[in-house]
This record gives structure tokens, sequence and C-alpha cells, in this order.
């Protein structure tokens, strides 16, 4: 038992504790004395602070668009299970794909470099669709064009403007119904249907395939048809847009 009195155990364990305190307060006072004695520095590291944590939270924000953009296209244009190009000169390859055990349908579509015209002048392309397309399923109307945001800024046109596009020689006028944001492929898009004397040619196919085969043996022996010059499964185009997004 202690013999000291009550009183002087209480003023020591608040000696005590008032020590600890000091102790515990000291690296704040520090930097409170810091901050005040250099305001321009200490201001210097909010603001660094600050525009590290803008531009991490800006990088995810274009992450996420580009993942956005990247899905939109690919249910938007790119749906089938194989994309083929077709060879300079090859009129339609279609029947010979066809004859490929476990390919179930074929749609051909031409993609032809052409001058466009609006309120200003580019280069660019026309794709060309066949009626009743299923795997192009962008809505729009379809005596009219559907025209990317890219191109159409480049000629200066908004809904409801007529471009004026020349393909292969021959001249040709749309009114654009859809501007549409997309990744991969720019350029005006329209129906055959709706320019039924438009000379074109087929470039290239959408390709599906029956679920029981295998996409990569399909597109190999597509690969061995004489007129056929690239072809790309679901999952290869998907991976060549990764790379041209993460390159960017």
């Amino acid at each position: 038992v202690s013999m000291r009195p009550a009183r002087m155990k209480s003023i020591k364990a608040l000696k005590t504790r008032h020590e600890s305190s000091k102790i515990n307060n000291f690296p704040s006072k520090m930097a409170q004395r810091n901050i005040r004695t250099n305001i321009m520095r200490s201001l210097m590291v909010v603001i660094g602070i600050a525009e590290c944590t803008a531009l991490l939270v800006c990088g995810l924000g274009i992450e996420d668009t580009l993942n956005y953009g990247e899905s939109k296209d690919v249910s938007n244009m790119y749906s089938c299970d194989i994309m083929v190009s077709y060879n300079s000169g090859t009129e339609s390859a279609a029947d010979n794909i066809t004859n490929i055990e476990g390919v179930s349908s074929v749609e051909e579509y031409a993609q032809l470099p052409a001058m466009l015209q609006g309120k200003l002048t580019a280069n660019s392309n026309v794709t060309i669709l066949p009626d009743n397309c299923r795997n192009f399923k962008l809505v729009f109307n379809k005596n009219e064009i559907a025209i990317s945001a890219k191109t159409a800024k480049s000629i200066n046109v908004s809904v409801g403007d007529t471009v004026t596009f020349t393909v292969m020689g021959n001249t040709y006028h749309g009114i654009v119904d859809k501007i549409f944001d997309t990744f991969t492929t720019q350029g005006v898009f329209l129906y055959k249907s709706a320019y039924p004397d438009i000379i074109a040619y087929n470039t290239n196919a959408y390709v599906n395939i029956d679920s029981r085969f295998n996409s990569n043996q399909i597109k190999d022996e597509i690969t061995q048809l004489p007129m056929i010059s690239q072809v790309q499964t679901h999952t290869e185009f998907i991976e060549s847009i990764n790379k041209i997004i993460s390159s960017t």
C-alpha cells in the first residue's frame, strides 16, 4: 500500500497526462508552424495534390468513355462472329463462304473511298449496306444517310443537311438523318435500296456461324479462299480495338 497521500498521486497523474498530451500534439504544432512559415510552399503542395487527384479522376473518366464507345461500336456495327475483307477486284464471295460447313449466314457490303461535300469538303468512306442488314444495328431512315460525328464535323453538316458524295466517279446526294459517335469506322452509311443506281462492288462481309462450330476453324477455312484478303473473329476484332485504344 502506498504511503503517499491521495492528492500527491492525482497531481502526478495529471502532470503525466499533460506531458503526454504535449508530446502527442508536438507533430501537429510543428506542421502548423511550418505551414505558417512557408505559406507558398504549403499552397503549392495542396495545389499539386489537387491536380494529381483531378488527373486521376479524368483518366478514369476517359477510360470509361473509351470502353463505352468500344462496346457501342461492337454492338451497333460489328456484332457478327467473323468479319471478312475481300481482295481488290472481287465482286462477291458469298457463295464460296456459305458453302463452308458451319457458316449460317453471310451479309456482304461495300466500303469505298469517297469525296464528301457539305459546307466543307473532305475525303472519307461511304459504306453501302444491304437491305435488312442484321449485323449493322444502328437505326436510321433507310431513304437517307447516317454519318459519323467526326466526319460530320470535318464537312460541317448537321441533321437535315444535304451531303454530296462522289463514289467511283459518280456523284450522289443524301440528307443526313443521323449523326453518331464511333471510334472504329468513319464516313457516310447508306442502304443500297435508297441508291439503286449506285455503282459499287462488295468489299467486306459479315459472317455468322452455327453455335456448334468453332469460329477459329471457320476462319482458317475462309482464309484459304483465293478472293479473301483478311479474316478476323469477333474476339480478334475486340483485341485490335483495345490495342488501338491503349496506344492513344
